[in-house]
């Protein structure tokens, strides 16, 4: 290992409280060391509320349908409880069997697959991702790798993936010290819920306008990479129930990291499950808003809900929502937390993710007002 990476690694690890480093060096003794032809790790939390045929789904698309050498990667998942009942256990346990299973059944044709079980007593997303990334920084100091190891995190509700993900996320990361690609949700209730495709496609416009320009590049959990040394020279993952990812991209950019060092591919393709931003609608909320003041442990409940039960909850919320009206509140609202994430009302981008839509508006005083989307509206309708 070059010695400023290793010096990273172990100076982030030895700031560690001892008894959560105590709980790290465990768990890496619970799963196999890292291979020496690794060059990258997929990062994968999942909650006990997942399905294992949705575990499962996720795993074969990073697994069986990559371009990459499954030599040259792992993917480590933290399959985890928050209860301490035997019925949160045994989920667990069986996603874990599942995992093993599959293994089993897929021997010398896939990557390496470790995951370890584990039961919080205050579940956060923060403290999920935080204790697969440092296991991984663990056990790359016990192995003597030239390579300064890639992170890619990956939710476990992923629905579809390129089958570039990897490769050019590993290509990113072998020019730059972070790397980040498309990412998408399933359009299953795009049809019934409007609301929910405008808030979506609002957001993605105005993340592509500054992604272009190089003034704001989102890290989202589901699709972000970065080495190894830049996770421990900002510290690695917050603690914090929210923004985690956000947090940790700002962190690399405050570093030094330049946005233009922040690789954008559009090989990596990634696109998970629209279920939280579902309720998040279905709360009279927009779909960006679904991050917000949020916990991992509410998001498994999320998971939860049955098919029938979501139907039903949209059926409901349709007969009972206007849908001009409610496209407006997620138009508004959206702008609104743009505006709390430091963009003006009248950004650039903003403006120009509007006319994409074809919402139209005013500008004064650096204030926007939306004046119609009849036009907007009318595509919907002949989406249908």
């Amino acid at each position: 290992m070059h010695s400023s990476v290793g010096n990273k690694l172990s100076s982030y690890l030895n700031l560690q409280d001892a008894g959560y480093l105590s709980e790290i060096d465990a768990i890496s003794k619970q799963i196999p060391p890292l291979d020496g032809r690794h060059i990258v790790s997929v990062m994968l939390p999942v909650s006990s509320e997942e399905s294992p045929s949705g575990l499962l789904s996720t795993i074969r698309l990073l697994a069986l349908n990559q371009t990459l050498d499954p030599s040259k990667y792992e993917i480590v998942a933290n399959i985890n409880y928050q209860h301490a009942n035997s019925f949160d256990e045994q989920k667990a346990k069986l996603l874990a069997e599942n995992l093993e299973n599959f293994k089993e059944g897929q021997k010398n044709k896939i990557p390496s697959i470790a995951y370890f079980v584990r039961k919080y007593a205050n579940l956060s997303i923060g403290r999920v991702r935080k204790e697969i990334a440092d296991v991984i920084l663990y056990r790359i100091l016990q192995n003597d790798t030239h390579y300064d190891h890639g992170l890619i995190s990956v939710d476990a509700d992923t629905q579809g993936l390129g089958e570039r993900f990897m490769e050019s996320h590993v290509t990113n990361l072998g020019e730059s010290p972070c790397s980040h690609g498309i990412l998408d949700w399933d359009a299953q209730y795009f049809k019934d819920l409007p609301e929910l495709q405008v808030g979506l496609r609002f957001m993605q416009y105005v993340q592509a306008y500054h992604r272009n320009k190089r003034n704001y590049i989102p890290t989202p959990g589901a699709n972000f990479g970065f080495r190894s040394s830049v996770y421990a020279e900002v510290g690695g993952y917050s603690l914090d129930r929210s923004f985690i990812d956000r947090i940790i991209g700002r962190k690399m950019v405050a570093l030094g990291t330049k946005y233009d060092n922040f690789k954008f591919s559009p090989g990596a393709k990634l696109k998970v499950n629209s279920r939280r931003a579902i309720i998040t609608v279905l709360n009279g909320l927009s779909p960006i808003e679904q991050w917000e003041n949020d916990s991992f442990a509410k998001d498994s409940r999320v998971r939860s809900l049955s098919e029938s039960e979501l139907k039903v909850r949209v059926t409901n919320f349709r007969l009972e929502n206007d849908l001009e009206s409610s496209i407006l509140r997620v138009l508004l609202r959206t702008i609104e937390l743009y505006k709390k994430w430091g963009l003006s009302e009248c950004d650039r981008g903003i403006t120009k993710a509007l006319s994409l839509l074809g919402v139209r508006y005013e500008t004064a005083e650096d204030k926007i007002k939306i004046t119609s989307i009849d036009k907007l509206i009318e595509a919907l309708s002949e989406l249908k």
